[in-house]
């Protein structure tokens, strides 16, 4: 059984008089532990889809599975819980908040899923930092834990925004063009990070890039053109 499966599926905009086909009749599967590359340029649907696979956005029709559930018509509690407690997310801008501290902005997930899954699965305070701080171990960023974001680099930022990704332990990492503002070093640096939590903890990585090199670090790569997928 296929962790993530879609099928047929189909993300279009319109205005009444011009459809716009974002997605277009999309098939794909993707089995836990893989770490797949979605290759394309600009405009060519790959963050769409890799949006549809975070439960960021619905489809206009076809059908999602996702760890053996149909959750094609979830709601958005629904989707929001799945995505807080099984996804983690990484962003070429980095998305952290700037005026908190790198711990800050890791705890931040753990701090919405307590608002989430309500009182009996909260953490403490107390367990929320040891999460923090043992995330951020991962990628090398536990000893800047009271900076502030402002003084870390590029390079430094996109790890926390790792750590903040992985604090929730999830079993997919969702990384949209995630080296897409840092220079070559940084760039392996991170995408070195990335295979070896992919490798050590068979966390499912999910990578959209329009750089063809970084799909060497990858065990798949999928090619998607105008909302179709050319090659896989």
């Amino acid at each position: 059984m296929s962790y993530i499966k879609l099928t047929e599926v189909v993300k279009k905009y319109g205005n009444g008089v011009e459809t716009l086909y974002a997605l277009n009749k999309v098939n794909l599967s993707i089995e836990k532990g893989d770490m797949l590359a979605i290759l394309g340029t600009s405009g060519s649907g790959k963050s769409t889809l890799l949006n549809l696979i975070g439960c960021l956005d619905n489809s206009t029709s076809g059908k999602f599975e996702f760890d053996g559930k149909d959750i094609t018509n979830y709601n958005d509690k629904e989707l929001a819980i799945i995505r807080n407690t099984k996804m983690g997310f990484i962003f070429q801008n980095f998305s952290l908040i700037t005026e908190y501290n790198v711990i800050e902005n890791v705890e931040v997930p753990l701090i919405y899923r307590n608002l989430l899954l309500g009182k009996s699965k909260q953490l403490s305070k107390t367990e929320i930092k040891k999460l923090a701080i043992e995330s951020l171990k991962k990628v090398g960023m536990d000893e800047s834990i009271n900076k502030k974001i402002t003084q870390l680099s590029g390079g430094q930022q996109q790890r926390v925004a790792i750590a903040r990704a992985l604090v929730n332990k999830p079993d997919i990492i969702l990384a949209d063009e995630p080296t897409g503002a840092l220079d070559k070093t940084n760039s392996l640096n991170i995408i070195n990070i990335l295979k070896s939590i992919n490798d050590t903890s068979n966390t499912t990585v999910i990578l959209v890039t329009h750089n063809e090199q970084l799909t060497s670090f990858c065990k798949r790569t999928i090619i998607i053109e105008d909302g179709i997928i050319v090659k896989q």
